[in-house]
């Protein structure tokens, strides 16, 4: 069937295919009636068809390609394309030829970071300031609750009562450059001789304690050379405190009578309470052996220049305390030097000689073994028939005699201090009677312990 479909169409003539007439808009009509059902619009049937509103059948063998139909694009009446030829109003840059590429490197490996020595040592530099600042800001006072900044705040001079200590000393540490952990140690102390200064100026004794408990700190973190920096100025204020107590009790135990009362009356007590006086002379020990140790040749001579004779004398008095004269016999034991012994007197000094006062120093000391410690009691107890006053031991006594042999012993050694003892008019005296009050004591004990065993 489909050889003689074949044949009929060969025999045919060959049609051309016509392209679909574009429908034509309808016109307007009028409005049909809804009544009524509108009628499809007839359609031309195509010579083929299945039947069905669809396009037409093409009727094909299947041993042919089978035509398709190809739908061109519509070209816009009076359009046409650019021609190469035209220019475009904008002008362009001329491309620009991109570098070949290179083939990318390997990446090198990080350099290990430099350590600077110096950088390292500047920052330990400054830990150590912030280290002592904090101990410092740390550390209690001596009365055990509160720290030592924090008990200044309590206190303000009389002069300037809106402001306390602590904020003064906060203000001033502002303002200080400091270079290392030694300098800054230098300034503190400093600071606080200069609230101790204007302490004695407004006799305001109160916070005394606590500026030698920041001194006594300070001075045990910082090695002995930032303490003979101390001496000129450290050195007036001990020996002013040391008088406010000394001269007091020395003028009592030479006059008696009123001098004893005044000794004991409300103002001397409020110093001696609010003045430690072994506080002052353990300060001055430290700064004496400070001075011993350091490789300033000059620095001991420094200090004794700043000690006056009288100062030292009136501390080894009977009447002083046994504490406070041991301790002033250790400092004494500095003062050893090739060309004096004990305080230097200056030059410029009136009607007085170094020889004089080292005899005088010698006097004093030997005197003391046969002196026990006796303070003077209180008037105004006695009346009140309070029990007698504890002796001092025999061990004690003992004690402080040989520490004055030690201090007698360290003079010698210089030629000139061995000199000096020699040439005095009472040391050799003095000394043999001890020497023989000491071989009797030896066998009065010996002859106590035969009897107790027997």
């Amino acid at each position: 069937m489909f050889d003689q479909h074949d044949a009929r169409n060969n025999g045919m003539a060959p049609r051309t295919r016509r392209g679909l007439p574009s429908r034509p808009k309808p016109a307007f009509t009028a409005a049909t009636s809804p009544a009524g059902t509108p009628k499809r619009a007839q359609k031309t049937r195509a010579p083929l068809a299945d039947g069905f509103d669809d396009d037409d059948v093409i009727m094909a063998s299947p041993s042919k390609h089978r035509e398709r139909q190809k739908t061109a694009t519509p070209r816009q009446a009076g359009k046409r394309k650019r021609q190469a030829i035209d220019q475009s109003p904008i002008p362009m840059p001329a491309l620009q030829l991109s570098a070949p590429r290179t083939r990318p490197k390997e990446p090198e490996p990080p350099a290990q970071p430099r350590i600077d020595v110096a950088l390292l040592q500047h920052f330990r530099k400054e830990d150590s300031r912030f280290t002592l600042l904090h101990r410092l800001l740390s550390h209690r006072s001596s009365n055990g609750t509160d720290r030592i900044l924090e008990a200044l705040a309590q206190h303000a001079f009389p002069s300037q009562p809106s402001k306390k200590l602590s904020s003064i000393i906060y203000d001033t540490l502002a303002v200080a450059t400091m270079s290392d952990v030694h300098e800054l140690a230098l300034q503190i102390c400093h600071i606080f001789l200069d609230l101790w200064q204007r302490c004695l100026d407004e006799k305001h004794y109160a916070s005394t304690n606590l500026i030698f408990d920041a001194l006594h700190f300070v001075l045990a973190c910082e090695p002995g050379k930032t303490a003979v920096k101390l001496i000129e100025r450290a050195v007036p204020l001990i020996i002013a405190s040391i008088d406010l107590f000394a001269y007091p009790l020395a003028k009592a135990a030479k006059q008696g009578g009123k001098s004893i009362e005044t000794l004991y009356s409300a103002a001397q007590r409020d110093i001696r309470n609010q003045i430690d006086a072994l506080d002052c002379l353990e300060l001055l020990y430290i700064l004496a052996t400070s001075c011993v140790s350091s490789t300033d040749a000059d620095a001991v001579s420094r200090l004794w220049q700043n000690i006056p004779s009288e100062t030292a004398v009136m501390l080894l008095n009977k009447e002083h305390p046994q504490p406070q004269i041991t301790l002033m016999l250790r400092i004494l034991s500095t003062s050893a030097l090739p060309t004096s012994i004990g305080p230097i007197v200056s030059s410029d000094t009136q009607n007085d000689t170094q020889a004089a006062r080292e005899d005088a120093l010698i006097n004093r000391l030997t005197n003391m073994f046969t002196e026990t410690p006796t303070p003077i009691p209180d008037p105004s107890l006695q009346q009140q028939q309070p029990p007698p006053p504890t002796p001092t031991s025999d061990l004690h006594v003992w004690d402080l005699r040989l520490l004055v042999l030690s201090v007698l012993t360290q003079f010698s050694i210089p030629v000139t201090g061995c000199t000096r003892l020699a040439t005095n008019s009472l040391c050799i005296g003095r000394l043999i009677k001890y020497l023989d009050t000491c071989i009797t004591s030896l066998y009065a004990a010996m002859r106590i312990s035969f009897r107790s065993r027997g």
